[in-house]
């Protein structure tokens, strides 16, 4: 990740985490009242989100060693829904009123539609793999380190980033929760691995419209 000014990435890193980080906590819990999605429409919201992500991506990447650029979208597509089939497995099993009864969903029904849909998701998940997985953890090491001499730091932060990405899904229950926690690792090593946010994406992406099909 290049660095620039301290002053400059406190400004930008204050930013991104006032902006990003903070208001996914305070969404509303998913009800009947409060759907999860009950229209499709073209998600000028994600848009903007993953342009502002591309920037931020565009400016502090620095490709300093080759690795893989495409770490094995399957496996990590695969270890997502293994993750997900167990936490459904045992929120059936310890909980009899899951919050799947509530989730209002409509399913896209035309064309039109489906592309907003595929359009929501490819967003949602660029900025996320660019938030989460690429900046979030790394930046924060960055600046505590300049104060903070602790050879744990690191897991400091990586804790924090992965703690920040599974509460921002607590609107949809505690189980969701766990999940992203577990989804988070997941992605985390495979941005690591591969050097890029390009298998994490593609297989978040995959992820989640195979999610909602089955939803």
């Amino acid at each position: 990740m290049k660095k620039y000014s301290l002053l400059g990435d406190l400004v930008i890193f204050s930013f991104i985490f006032l902006i990003f980080i903070i208001p996914p906590f305070f969404t509303s819990k998913i009800s009947t009242s409060s759907p999860l999605f009950s229209a499709w429409n073209f998600p000028f919201n994600q848009f903007i989100f993953s342009i502002m992500a591309f920037v931020l991506y565009f400016f502090y990447y620095d490709k300093q060693e080759k690795k893989l650029p495409f770490f094995p979208i399957l496996m990590t597509t695969s270890m997502l829904f293994c993750v997900a089939l167990f936490i459904k497995f045992f929120s059936v099993l310890l909980v009899t009123n899951n919050i799947s009864e509530d989730l209002q969903i409509v399913l896209p029904d035309s064309p039109k539609t489906w592309i907003f849909c595929l359009l929501n998701f490819a967003f949602a998940a660029f900025y996320e793999e660019v938030l989460y997985r690429f900046y979030f953890a790394d930046k924060l090491q960055s600046l505590l380190a300049y104060k903070i001499k602790w050879k744990y730091l690191w897991i400091m932060c990586e804790a924090i980033a992965c703690l920040a990405f599974a509460f921002a899904h607590f609107y949809l229950g505690i189980f969701s929760v766990l999940n992203a926690l577990f989804g988070h690792i997941i992605l985390r090593v495979c941005y690591k691995k591969s050097g890029s946010i390009l298998t994490g994406f593609i297989a978040h992406f995959i992820y989640n419209v195979i999610s909602l099909i089955l939803l």
